[in-house]
């Protein structure tokens, strides 16, 4: 038991110093008005801005990554000590303002899980991106403290860059999330 307990000590001070990301998240919905199928996706075209392909988007995802860090400086050089990365994503989607028929509804329910699964995927993007954050700024090595700063932003600025690209890339595999059995298939 006491070996056990002296293990268990070990490792959790013998851990890396930084933790992993911290993602919150949170949920919005818009009132969609209409009781028929045409009339529902009419209401929600009209509330959402054209893409530019000319179609409208049903739901969206923001995502907010931020990156904070800390470094000692010995020689001139500087360790990174500590990196806190956080994710905040914010699912939009549209909500009924109105029951509608027993078809319309179960047209909706299927359509609402469709979305809902195109938009979760865009957020799992989001967290890859943020885990990938966290592992390379804190693989940051002794580097010369004139530059610490702006090599943390470079490397952060381009996990961001080919996030957005992600993101981008998914929406157009998936045209948006109307043909999202092409990401299934793949």
């Amino acid at each position: 038991m006491r070996l056990t307990l002296i293990i268990i000590s070990f490792l959790l001070f013998a851990s890396p110093s930084w933790a992993d990301v911290i993602t919150t998240t949170s949920t919005e919905y818009y009132t969609v008005n209409g009781k028929s199928k045409n009339a529902i996706l009419k209401d929600i075209e009209k509330q959402f801005p054209k893409l530019p392909n000319g179609k409208f988007k049903v739901a969206h995802t923001q995502s907010t990554v931020k990156w904070d860090y800390s470094w000692t400086e010995r020689n001139g050089l500087c360790t990174i000590t500590k990196v806190i990365v956080s994710l905040h994503i914010i699912y939009k989607y549209p909500k009924l303002s109105q029951t509608p028929d027993k078809k319309t509804l179960k047209w909706w329910k299927n359509f609402l899980q469709e979305t809902e699964e195109h938009e979760l995927i865009h957020g799992d993007i989001s967290i890859k991106s943020a885990n990938e954050m966290d592992k390379k700024l804190n693989a940051i090595g002794d580097v010369d403290c004139y530059n610490v700063k702006s090599i943390i932003k470079v490397r952060a600025n381009r996990i961001i860059k080919k996030m957005e690209k992600n993101q981008n890339s998914y929406d157009m595999l998936t045209d948006n999330g109307i043909k999202q059995q092409n990401y299934k298939s793949q």
